[in-house]
């Protein structure tokens, strides 16, 4: 079954609250994405300052900020209340 963006970017920011910082292949891995879809959900999230890009070690990594934890409990909370997602979304 085809995922929402909707539902990309909550598993894309529920794996950076669960491993913490990562490079764009661990979370490509984890969020099963390709690497031409994964530049343009993580651009987004980063332009809506959910996600933020880091250097580490010469490499990029990225880790969810603040507001990315709180829209990431906010749609949680909506998901409980309304059974929006299937649990294997973010479990």
């Amino acid at each position: 079954m085809r995922r929402s963006k909707l539902q990309i970017y909550v598993t894309i920011l529920q794996t950076l609250a669960d491993y913490g910082e990562l490079i764009s292949t661990h979370i490509i891995y984890n969020a099963n994405l390709n690497s031409a879809s994964s530049k343009e959900f993580l651009g987004f999230l980063i332009e809506h300052n959910l996600v933020q890009e880091l250097k580490e070690n010469k490499r990029k990594v990225y880790a969810i900020t603040d507001s990315g934890l709180k829209v990431l409990q906010l749609v949680k909370r909506i998901d409980n209340s309304l059974h929006v997602f299937n649990e294997e979304t973010y479990s």
